[in-house]
């Protein structure tokens, strides 16, 4: 396959992934709970890696209701670890490639 359709920004550009974690608020429970998630992105260095796992933490934050009224709020609270990655295909931009339920822990 050719690599003529990438750009040679992108081509140079390296892949990093980050551990993400959010909390999800419900509006008629004081219950916190989490979710780790994993994404992967590209970053032209490995300083500029930490944030944009940050700006791609905040744009996954929303809200919404459910079908039986109920509000849920999913909100970014840290980056868990970055690391490079190396991939051989490229991919979307901060895709979403895991996501967990850790076990709670203590504020």
């Amino acid at each position: 396959m050719s690599g003529d359709w990438i750009s040679d920004e992108a081509r140079d550009a390296l892949w990093f992934s980050a551990k993400l974690r959010f909390e999800l608020t419900r509006e008629c429970s004081d219950k916190r709970e989490y979710e780790d998630r994993v994404y992967l992105f590209q970053c032209s260095n490995p300083e500029a890696a930490s944030t944009r796992a940050v700006e791609i933490g905040k744009q996954q934050e929303h809200q919404y209701k459910t079908e039986a009224g109920e509000h849920l709020k999913w909100r970014f609270v840290q980056v868990l670890r970055v690391m490079m990655t190396f991939l051989d295909t490229p991919l979307d931009q901060g895709i979403e490639v895991y996501s967990e339920n850790p076990a709670p822990f203590a504020d």
